[in-house]
C-alpha cells in the first residue's frame, strides 16, 4: 500500500485508466479476471499477495471533511475498498457501489457502523442503520 499526493495518484490515473485528474484510491491487481467467486482461490495461488493500493492522502483529507469523519476512518475505508477491488468488486454501477461501500464499513467494524450511519444520514436515509 502506498499513501500519495494528488499529482502522483493523477498521473497514475492516467496512465493506468486514460483519466487525467486526480482520485482517491487505485488499485493494481496482480492477476487478471479475479471475481469475488474466485477470490479465495486467487488469494491462495498468489500466496495472499493480490496488488498494490494507492491512496492520495490529499483527496483522501478532503473526503473526510465532507464526510464529517476522521482521516484515519477515511483511510481505513479506503484501504478497504481498495482491498475489494483487488478482490473482484467493481464500482461500475449505482448497485454494484453500494455493494462495496457495504463491504467495506462490514470490513470496519465499529467504525464502519459510525461512517455507514453518517452517509445515511447526509442522504436523508435512516440514520439507525
Amino acid at each position: 500500500m502506498r499513501i500519495t499526493d494528488d499529482d502522483a495518484i493523477r498521473e497514475l490515473n492516467g496512465a493506468y485508466r486514460r483519466i487525467d485528474r486526480a482520485t482517491d484510491v487505485l488499485s493494481f491487481g496482480y492477476a487478471a479476471g479475479i471475481t469475488p467467486e474466485t477470490a479465495a482461490g486467487a488469494v491462495e495461488a498468489l500466496q495472499g499477495t493480490l496488488g498494490d493500493i494507492v491512496i492520495a492522502y490529499p483527496t483522501s483529507r478532503r473526503q473526510a471533511a465532507a464526510r464529517g469523519v476522521p482521516i484515519d476512518d477515511e483511510l481505513v475505508h479506503l484501504a478497504a475498498h481498495g482491498c475489494l477491488h483487488l478482490l473482484g468488486y467493481d464500482d461500475n454501477t449505482p448497485e454494484a457501489l453500494a455493494v462495496m461501500e457495504a463491504l467495506a464499513y462490514e470490513a470496519m467494524g465499529a467504525r464502519g457502523a459510525v461512517m455507514q450511519r453518517e452517509a445515511s444520514r447526509r442522504q436523508g436515509g435512516n440514520p439507525a442503520l
